[in-house]
């Protein structure tokens, strides 16, 4: 190290450091939803509907329109023999 003082690269990192750190306190304090709002808030949405009401999200639904009742797999088509 030199006796001057810290080096630049001393000095980046400390500003990277300190960066991350606001980061992380911003992202605990919006809850852990996305990045402070910005990246989840769409795809959050999007996840949370239902049209069916058959349990699987519409994002990954490939039979959107199944009848009330009926017991779907993890895609969300009918079981086979239901």
């Amino acid at each position: 190290m030199n006796k001057k003082g810290m080096t630049w690269q001393q000095l980046v990192l400390a500003i990277l450091a300190l960066v991350v750190v606001i980061l992380v306190i911003m992202w605990f304090r919006s809850g852990g939803e996305g990045l402070f709002g910005f990246i989840g808030e769409k795809t959050g949405e999007l996840q949370k509907g239902d049209s069916d009401k058959d349990g699987v999200p519409d994002i990954i639904d490939s039979c959107k329109d199944t009848l009330s009742g009926v017991k779907v797999d993890s895609k969300g088509c009918p079981l086979t023999g239901e």
